[in-house]
């Protein structure tokens, strides 16, 4: 028989789909239960933020809740011989322990430090598939067996397209955190002949100076705050002289999705020292 594998993880950029067709190549029946993983910080900015002791921890706790009878619901009637977590934080120690005859495989595309909710349950996995190397090391050391596995790539998404005449000289894509802006900034107002775009949301009520630089400044010629599709994104690097990669701090050893991406379609990258 064909064996079966439950997929479950965030609604993160197709990465649950490009996951589900590499277990379906290799001969796996497959299905797959997405959920909302930002809805956790957007909880806690309203909670600290806006409007505290409103029942929001209700709110996120019912959310979890309603997954996690999903999730068995779905096990339930798809009996699958493996079930295969991405980060986890969502799933419950109850729901976990009732899957206690199926291998359980969680694989931590963040740093253990940053998956709100997975010390409580990581010892609950029968495999730990880590991508940063610290995070490897910290594991074993504290009795909790881990295996290092670096990212990967959707060559279905990402690969080489000819464009005779590159329109982009530079491109950076990507969440835009404080450290990455003032390097984006920077490199808008040094290189201002050269042609760069930068996609991600950068402007933040947050910090207002980012209103003032896009729309007197005029760094909406560079900066278009939106995220964009799997597909759009290779387009992109592909249409580009130069990609940028800026890694996160979480990133000590291991390299990020991004890193492969721009491999994958053939541009020139220039990356940090994390590799």
């Amino acid at each position: 028989n064909m064996k079966r594998i439950l997929i479950v993880g965030p609604d993160f950029y197709n990465y649950n789909k490009s996951v589900q067709d590499a277990f379906a190549s290799i001969g796996y029946e497959t299905k797959v239960i997405s959920y909302i993983e930002n809805l956790v910080r957007y909880i806690d900015i309203i909670r600290y933020h806006y409007m505290p002791k409103i029942g929001v921890n209700s709110f996120f706790n019912g959310y979890k809740k309603k997954i996690n009878m999903e999730i068995k619901n779905t096990f339930d009637r798809f009996l699958p011989d493996m079930v295969f977590v991405i980060k986890g934080g969502i799933l419950d120690k109850d729901l976990l322990s009732y899957m206690d005859n199926t291998i359980k495989v969680l694989w931590m595309m963040d740093s253990v430090k940053n998956i709100k909710g997975i010390q409580n349950t990581i010892n609950d996995y029968d495999y730990r598939l880590a991508f940063e190397k610290t995070d490897v090391e910290i594991l074993n050391n504290n009795g909790v067996p881990t295996y290092f596995m670096p990212m990967g790539l959707d060559d279905a998404i990402y690969f080489p397209k000819y464009y005779k005449h590159k329109k982009i000289d530079i491109t950076f894509i990507g969440a835009l955190y404080d450290g990455r802006k003032e390097f984006l900034e920077k490199l808008i107002v040094d290189l201002k002949d050269y042609n760069i775009k930068v996609y991600g949301k950068y402007l933040s009520f947050k910090n207002p100076r980012t209103f003032l630089n896009y729309f007197i400044k005029g760094f909406r010629n560079s900066f278009t705050n939106k995220t964009i599709s799997p597909n759009e994104v290779n387009e992109i690097y592909n249409n580009s002289k130069i990609a940028i990669n800026i890694h996160h701090g979480q990133s000590v050893y291991g390299c990020n999705p991004r890193f492969l991406e721009i491999l994958g379609s053939g541009t020139f990258q220039i990356v940090d020292d994390n590799i």
